[in-house]
């Protein structure tokens, strides 16, 4: 690390880095702000812009302020009007050392994270604080660099978040990223020795965490009034060796925005890098939302980006179960038409086998010329024939009529008509006058003509 240098940092009254409490905004009950001047209703909030210099107004006693800062030296600034307070540094009460509007100063202090919290223990009749400085040291090559809310190779962003114009003329970006998301988290990986993020508090926020290298932290959004490029955290004295993510967490069911942060990084590590600028309106889609995509982080607990996605689940089931239902459909498929075909080859075989003269007779009949007929002019049908003997819509033939005089064969169907009259004089016998089975020994074919006289031979 090179040689270090002294760089001042304020704390404003109206900065979320400054804890009241109480927190109503009533001087008689608990803390209450204070502005010169006040303008009309402002942003989406609804609530006054404060103009002007401000400060915390108290009348109670047991009334707290307190915050954290990284530095070598502290001087806090106010106004006691004769009241009474006392100072705690690392949780140990010191001096307050108090003179014209200095409320306390600490020098010689060891460069590191501090804790101060001073608390009122008379009002006389009240008690107001201005604002804080402290000096942070850091190497003396480093640069600050600008992060702003629409540069998404800085920025990531998980569940709800909508950049917005910002409506506030004194706002340090020309946008502000919204959330009303509980948990939503925007997270802010650097390389630096400090870090700065600013955003606008108003009526409708509430509480939001900071998380830094796995350090939460609380604070809370919520404002009277509308305080745009409120500073929502500071941390110095970090490594500039190594990377750091700063995460922002919406821990209310209320609004939470930020603008932008600024880190400080070596000149080296800053030449390589793209200082984002302010975002152009175009870079906001119609709908109010980001049009890039943003990385999600891997753990809710830290902001790191997820460099290496798990695939996506849901694609490769609905693939595997796609080609399942395909293979399935195509068995199917082939099953039915192979069994269709199994019926073609086995029906003419069958209708052969059961009537074995009618194929012949009608061969014949579609190949000669003239077609066979009934004196009547009807085409002689081959199962006509067939059936003739059994139809119902003539009579049976006597035994020595021959039912065929009535039809006129051509010479070329001499053959079919002797098969006609052969099956009409000898038609085969039915099926229950089959013979006994040949297998049956006499006793068996004793007691199976008993039951089945019909049968006996």
């Amino acid at each position: 690390m090179s040689v270090s240098d002294t760089s001042r940092v304020t704390f404003q009254d109206t900065d979320a880095v400054v804890s009241y409490a109480p927190i109503i905004e009533d001087p008689l009950t608990g803390w209450h702000t204070v502005y010169e001047q006040t303008t009309a209703s402002i942003g989406p909030g609804g609530a006054l812009e404060g103009v002007g210099t401000s400060f915390h107004e108290t009348r109670v006693e047991g009334a707290t302020l307190s915050f954290q800062f990284y530095g070598t030296s502290l001087t806090l600034f106010g106004a006691a009007n004769g009241s009474m307070y006392t100072v705690e540094l690392d949780n140990q009460p010191v001096a307050p050392n108090e003179r014209d509007s200095v409320l306390a100063t600490f020098d010689q202090l060891i460069s590191g994270t501090h804790n101060v919290k001073l608390t009122v223990t008379r009002p006389n009749p009240t008690f107001r604080f201005y604002n804080a400085t402290f000096d942070s040291t850091s190497p003396s090559d480093l640069t600050k660099v600008s992060a702003y809310n629409s540069d998404t190779s800085l920025w990531g962003f998980n569940r709800e978040w909508k950049p917005q114009v910002n409506h506030y003329p004194s706002g340090l970006n020309q946008s502000v990223m919204v959330t009303r998301t509980v948990n939503a988290t925007a997270w802010l990986t650097f390389r630096g020795s400090a870090v700065w993020l600013y955003g606008v508090r108003v009526s409708d926020h509430g509480a939001y965490q900071i998380v830094l290298d796995d350090k939460t932290t609380d604070f809370n959004g919520k404002s009277n009034y509308t305080i745009p490029s409120s500073l929502l955290f500071f941390q110095g004295g970090l490594d500039t060796r190594t990377s750091h993510t700063l995460t922002l967490r919406n821990a209310a069911d209320a609004y939470l925005d930020f603008e932008v942060a600024y880190y400080t990084t070596s000149t080296e590590a800053s030449s390589s890098e793209q200082s984002s600028s302010p975002v152009p309106m175009t870079a906001l889609s119609t709908d109010g939302r980001m049009e890039t995509a943003t990385p999600q982080p891997t753990d809710e607990g830290n902001g790191a980006t997820n460099d290496n996605p798990s695939p996506n689940v849901g694609a490769i089931v609905g693939g595997v179960l796609g080609g399942i239902i395909s293979l399935l459909l195509l068995i199917v498929v082939y099953l039915y038409f192979s069994n269709r075909r199994s019926l073609r080859r086995v029906e003419p075989t069958l209708w052969m086998d059961r009537y074995p003269f009618a194929l012949d007779a009608a061969l014949s009949s579609r190949n000669s010329t003239p077609e066979p007929s009934f004196r009547d002019g009807s085409i002689l049908q081959p199962s006509r024939a067939l059936y003739f003997p059994h139809s119902e819509s003539l009579p049976p033939p006597s035994p020595t009529q021959s039912f065929t005089t009535d039809i006129q064969f051509p010479p070329e169907l001499q053959h079919t008509r002797q098969l006609v009259v052969e099956a009409t004089r000898n038609p085969p016998p039915p099926a229950w006058r089959r013979p006994l089975p040949s297998h049956l020994g006499s006793s068996a074919r004793d007691s199976y003509s008993t039951w089945h006289p019909d049968r006996a031979d």
